[in-house]
């Protein structure tokens, strides 16, 4: 079984070594990782890295819009997902896993949902997403409602909790229930009041909690 380490594993060499993976693509700006396993492949977006995914991120930050598909989403999150979905199509015979941290995460959500309303979820479809913010409304919530899903939020992850919904006009809501780790950061951390928030603590929990022993990105 593919385990949420090896998962973690591939979300981190998406940021910091992409010789690992087996395929990236980067479709209207939206990069997009691919590793095989025997039992699975393992679909991954990336989190905010150039000056576009930051702007997407920024855009319209708590305005949804309506998408035909997918109903209220999040304008930046979605952009150029569709043209993902046309270039990255799983094999229906072979389950995937679909993950990402913070902007990757809420793109693996739209992903999967966008998969849902065309495709059947095959047994053993998985979503294992890191820090991710809400991705839009209730709609993508009921799409990804066949997946196994787990997510992950790390201590006070203030990213978790973006964006901010104003009841009855901009209803987001996260798609599952978030798995809480406890990875402190340095006193130094570098990343302020988002420390909680960088994908190394992700990762340095993830494999505190799977192994006896101190497994480190490879």
């Amino acid at each position: 079984m593919v385990s949420d380490l090896d998962i973690a594993q591939v979300v981190y060499n998406l940021y910091w070594d992409t010789s690992k993976l087996d395929q990236i693509i980067d479709p209207d700006g939206v990069c997009v990782g691919i590793k095989h396993f025997t039992e699975a492949t393992v679909i991954c977006f990336r989190g905010s890295t150039t000056f576009l995914d930051w702007v997407r991120d920024f855009e319209d930050f708590a305005q949804m819009v309506n998408d035909p598909d997918l109903g209220g989403v999040h304008p930046g999150f979605a952009e150029g997902m569709h043209d993902v979905l046309k270039q990255v199509r799983p094999d229906p015979e072979k389950p995937i896993i679909i993950t990402g941290h913070s902007l990757g995460a809420a793109r693996a959500w739209i992903y999967a949902a966008l998969l849902a309303e065309y495709n059947t979820v095959l047994t053993g479809d998985r979503i294992v997403v890191f820090g991710s913010p809400l991705p839009g409304a209730q709609k993508i919530k009921e799409l990804v409602a066949p997946y196994a899903k787990t997510a992950y939020k790390n201590r006070h992850d203030p990213v978790c909790d973006v964006p901010f919904t104003i009841p009855y006009l901009d209803p987001y809501v996260f798609p599952w229930t978030n798995t809480r780790l406890n990875a402190s950061p340095p006193p130094n951390d570098p990343w302020g009041i988002f420390a909680d928030h960088h994908f190394e603590h992700y990762f340095r929990a993830i494999s505190t909690g799977s192994s006896s022993s101190n497994h480190k990105p490879n």
